[in-house]
C-alpha cells in the first residue's frame, strides 16, 4: 500500500468522522487478561516435598 492523499485540516476530519458516526465514540477499555499473577506463580507450580517420609521410596510420590 502507499499513501495517495492526506487530510490535514482538523475541521474536515471532524466532519467526515461525524458523518460516519465515529466522532463521538468513547474509547473502549483494554481487554482484561485472564493470566495468573506472576508474583508467586512459579513457586505454586513447584511441588513441595517438605513432608516426605524418608523410609518411603521417592518414586511413589511421582
Amino acid at each position: 500500500m502507499k499513501v495517495i492523499s492526506v487530510i490535514d485540516q482538523p475541521e474536515v476530519v471532524k466532519h467526515i468522522l461525524q458523518h460516519l458516526g465515529l466522532w463521538g465514540m468513547q474509547k473502549r477499555p483494554p481487554p482484561k487478561i485472564n493470566s495468573p499473577q506472576l508474583d508467586n506463580y512459579a513457586a505454586e507450580q513447584i511441588p513441595s516435598y517438605d513432608n516426605v517420609d524418608p523410609d518411603y521410596p521417592f518414586e511413589a510420590y511421582m
